[in-house]
């Protein structure tokens, strides 16, 4: 009985806005039915008698429900939960947050909890299904493929039987509801593991490789495989980091996809390869003492050009691959050439399209060039292909001639009386960060003398036209 008795708030809370709603159509639906409505207004009593009545019952049961969820309700539905665990036999849960991280590492394995509220990087929990170790290693790996693509699972698989025992790193982790409905705790439970199917003996963790790690008593399983996966032990994570950052400044990976490593997909420089991974182990993890090494290379500083010896080559980086930059940065380096900042949904004016974190957030421009709607996890959503709506959308898209016109950076230059081939100087600076040579500058020059020349001679035929055409009064 006790625990109908504190279901029955969380039911009022659920049913209530729609009882009120049936009952409101059913009334309205009825009175109309019988000519009620009618009747009134032929009457003169005004129907605002009847819909204000209505929109004060709604008002009310509105704050009731809000008082009810802030007051009653969190405690009713843990009593609920507890009292269902305990009819069931589960464990008791505790709701209970630790004060800090740091205190958290010497207490017990179950009140170590996260929060997919408070940490939103546990979020990734909360869409598993399945509470099998070998689910929450997908979906770690789907969530971080860089550290451990599912297609490097499935490569490995191939190579070594240990690939069973990798999931059982997640054998401990434990869920459970917190005090908003909304709100997931995630935590170590501290016992937990997995059975042979056959034998039903304990099967303890494994790294890729047949390596058992020592685990001490009390120690989050989680800890210790973040720590093999970072460690110079582990010769995928650095190696897959290291091809990432490559194909960023390349265009393309030393295996490609970045996201296919495999062993019938091998790297086309090995040695490289192998290389760069180390290189970022011995940096531990600084990224940006890899990326000066790779801007600083020979490789990176090649051009476009290609001569006889490395026309064919496509894959060894004997030239620089001419690429297009991605949608994110191209609406940017609009933005800051025309000087007309971007407003996009959730982020205030003058955000960068680089900062849009919601993949559902919608622009045209962005999903024309190919920016990535986020759907999954791979790199391969982002598309650098050129199109046709591309270059119409370039042409006479109104993005371009909307930020002219909003930005007036041409307006500005004019204003200040400044020459038209200083204009184009400063403008052509804007753009490319660099001056144009003396060729370009005159023939751009002449351009423009052209056009206007060709826009007066169109003012003098049409105001022409216009005067013959005038009647006077």
């Amino acid at each position: 009985m006790d625990y109908f008795l504190f279901l029955t708030p969380f039911l009022i809370y659920q049913l209530s806005p729609l009882a009120a709603l049936v009952a409101i159509l059913a009334t309205l639906g009825i009175m109309s039915k019988n000519n009620e409505i009618v009747a009134c207004k032929a009457s003169g009593i005004s129907l605002y008698r009847l819909a204000v009545p209505l929109l004060l019952a709604g008002l009310a049961l509105a704050g009731s429900m809000i008082i009810l969820d802030d007051t009653f309700l969190p405690y009713a539905n843990q009593r609920q939960d507890a009292l269902r665990n305990q009819i069931k036999g589960r464990p008791t849960q505790t709701y209970k947050q630790p004060e800090s991280t740091k205190s958290c590492r010497s207490c017990s394995p179950r009140r170590v909890e996260r929060s997919r509220i408070r940490r939103l990087p546990i979020s990734m929990w909360s869409v598993i299904r399945s509470r099998r170790p070998r689910t929450s290693l997908r979906c770690f790996a789907a969530y971080a493929p860089s550290v451990l693509s599912a297609t490097t699972i499935r490569s490995i698989a191939g190579r070594w039987t240990t690939i069973t025992a990798l999931p059982r790193f997640f054998a401990q982790v434990g869920r459970k509801a917190g005090e908003d409905y909304r709100e997931v705790i995630v935590y170590d439970r501290g016992g937990g593991d997995v059975k042979h199917p056959v034998g039903g003996r304990t099967m303890p963790p494994k790294f890729l490789g047949g390596t058992a790690p020592t685990i001490a008593a009390g120690k989050d399983r989680r800890e210790i495989l973040g720590q093999w996966l970072t460690s110079p032990e582990n010769p995928f994570f650095a190696t897959s980091v290291a091809n990432r950052i490559w194909a960023h400044f390349f265009g393309a990976g030393i295996i490609e996809p970045v996201d296919d490593i495999r062993v019938s997909n091998p790297p086309s420089n090995p040695e490289l390869f192998q290389s760069l991974g180390a290189k970022l182990t011995e940096y531990k993890f600084d990224f940006k003492s890899l990326v000066r090494d790779i801007c600083n290379s020979e490789a990176y500083q090649r051009s476009c050009e290609r001569n006889e010896s490395n026309a064919a080559d496509e894959r060894n980086f004997a030239h620089a691959a001419a690429r297009r930059i991605p949608a994110e940065q191209l609406l940017d380096c609009i933005g800051e050439v025309t000087g007309a900042p971007d407003k996009f949904q959730g982020l205030p004016l003058g955000a960068r399209a680089v900062q849009i974190a919601d993949g559902a957030n919608r622009n045209y421009f962005l999903t024309t060039f190919g920016r990535a709607p986020r759907d999954t996890v791979c790199a391969c959503e982002a598309k650098t292909e050129p199109t046709l709506s591309q270059a119409l959308h370039m042409l006479n898209g109104n993005t371009i001639q909307g930020k002219v016109q909003q930005g007036g950076a041409i307006k500005k230059l004019l204003d200040a009386k400044k020459q038209p081939t200083e204009v184009i100087e400063t403008l052509y600076v804007r753009c490319f960060l660099a001056a144009a040579d003396q060729r370009r500058n005159r023939r751009l020059a002449g351009n423009c003398e052209v056009c206007a020349e060709r826009s007066a001679r169109t003012r003098r035929r049409f105001l022409g036209r216009s005067e013959l055409t005038r009647v006077p009064l």
